[in-house]
């Protein structure tokens, strides 16, 4: 009799077990990484500590720290849990086109407008080396009739991740490789056509991807230089790139309003985001993958999920143009700058 009692109570003991578990899902919050989140996001901290644009945003590794850089020459590092700033160094009178910190939080690299790079060292604040001079860099200004409000303090620049090697996009149409340990220039990459707008290393560190105002998107084997592919879909230059950590996914933002997703071993559009009104200017992705972040001159964020391609939130709080984003190393902040010296900080 026992047993037949247990075998009568089984269905419903095992409906009431899927009740719960249908009941803690429905009810448990959606994860902080995905993209939906972001519908509830919230400004956390605003500063103003630039004079002009912020061209470029840059978080370390560990995720305490992050840095912004800005036309004014200026490099601002700044306490991500507290929105307070750390330090101040004025690296470069000319202006600064990109700033990236190297995966051991050690050093720090900054591009000036089109000239040289220079490598610090973060704790110290103090100038390691100088890389690379070019006197016969063309002028920006040749370029004015792109509809591209950053143009004039491009330098682009990304580290690999085992902080060995640094690549640069340069106005000659070209790209330098270069060894970060002895400062000596490896590779000098051509193909572009106009100004290289953009670069990034996939997180293997064996491709490097370039954008330029040439419109096309193109591939490079970071270790023997060769091209692998060239991309064509935008229809205006294209200023910025991103990898997705899963290895086989590339963002590309464009002056022509567009945001981009490709299967970058393939070539294939997997998704055309449309929604800004004017050139998008700067893209990033959550380090989980499933959310697209980008900016563009018409003063707004957009937050996109990037399996589906849709549109999941518009952040229009800027007074200015959105120049660089850069999302927390846990995905739970993004920070932004803009072209009146803005910094923002958004979490969920």
């Amino acid at each position: 009799m026992g047993v037949m009692k247990i075998k009568s109570l089984f269905p419903s003991l095992l409906a009431l077990a899927m009740l719960a578990l249908l009941t803690f899902f429905h009810t448990t919050p959606i994860s902080a990484t995905t993209s939906d989140a972001w519908r509830n996001s919230s400004l956390f901290r605003s500063f103003y500590k630039h004079v002009g644009p912020v061209t470029s945003i840059a978080v370390s590794s560990d995720g305490k720290t992050f840095a912004s850089g800005g036309t004014d020459g200026v490099v601002n590092f700044w306490d991500l849990k507290t929105g307070k700033p750390i330090k101040t160094i004025s690296a470069d009178a000319r202006g600064l086109g990109a700033i990236v910190i190297s995966s051991d939080g050690k050093k720090f690299v900054t591009s000036n407008r089109g000239e040289t790079l220079k490598l610090w060292d973060l704790n110290k604040g103090e100038l390691l080396n100088t890389l690379g001079k070019n006197s016969e860099t063309p002028e920006y200004s040749k370029y004015s009739s792109y509809p591209i409000t950053l143009a004039y303090s491009v330098y682009p620049i990304a580290i690999t991740p085992d902080d060995k090697t640094l690549v640069s996009g340069r106005p000659d149409y070209n790209l330098e490789v270069w060894d970060l340990s002895t400062g000596e220039q490896k590779n000098n990459l051509k193909g572009h056509t106009l100004p290289v707008y953009a670069v990034a290393i996939s997180p293997d560190g064996q491709t490097i991807a370039s954008g330029s105002a040439d419109e096309t998107i193109k591939l490079w084997n970071l270790e023997t230089g060769e091209l692998l592919q060239t991309i064509e879909g935008h229809s205006y230059p294209v200023n910025s790139l991103e990898f997705s950590n899963n290895n086989s996914t590339l963002v590309s933002g464009s002056a022509d309003a567009t945001v981009k997703v490709w299967n970058f071993k393939t070539g294939e559009l997997l998704h055309n985001l449309s929604g800004h009104s004017q050139a998008v200017l700067a893209v990033a992705i959550s380090p989980d993958g499933n959310t697209i972040a980008s900016g563009g001159a018409d003063k707004k964020i957009k937050i996109w999920n990037l399996e589906t391609g849709d549109l999941v939130h518009t952040i229009a709080k800027h007074g200015g143009k959105i120049y660089s984003l850069a999302f927390s190393t846990d995905g739970k902040s993004l920070i932004s700058g803009d072209s009146k010296g803005k910094v923002k900080i958004w979490q969920l």
